[in-house]
């Protein structure tokens, strides 16, 4: 079991935009996110599966969205729990397969859900 924690911290700027029926203005903010969790990996011959389960919090933070004169503020602010899992499979000395699934839930009744997935080869030369 590996434990881990993280802390993120993002400056958002975007450009905003313009066409010959809106405007869209977005103002710039910082978002701080962190996350605790733990990973757990086993071999088996040639494939490593591993399991994962992290709690995301997004602290206070609005965004600000603009369309035309019209203000539109995001809250990113929440906590969800993500649940993660895969697997690596060795084709040979230099290649590998592998796969990754994850599912996010919110767990202070915003109602939102997430799923993610992700499959590969990595070549080593």
């Amino acid at each position: 079991i590996e434990p881990q924690a993280q802390l993120i911290w993002q400056r958002i700027h975007f450009d905003d935009s313009r066409d010959p029926f809106s405007a869209i203005g977005h103002d710039p903010f910082d978002a701080m996110t962190g996350r605790i969790g733990a990973r757990l990996e086993h071999s088996m011959g040639k494939v490593l599966a591993h399991a994962g389960i992290n709690l995301w919090h997004g602290f206070s933070a609005e965004s600000v969205v603009t369309f035309n004169t019209t203000p539109l503020v995001l809250d990113t602010s929440g906590t969800w729990l993500e649940l993660n899992g895969g697997a690596a499979f060795d084709v040979s000395n230099n290649v590998s397969a592998f796969g990754d699934v994850s599912y996010s839930f919110d767990i202070d009744s915003t109602h939102q859900q997430t799923f993610g997935g992700q499959i590969g080869l990595k070549v080593r030369w």
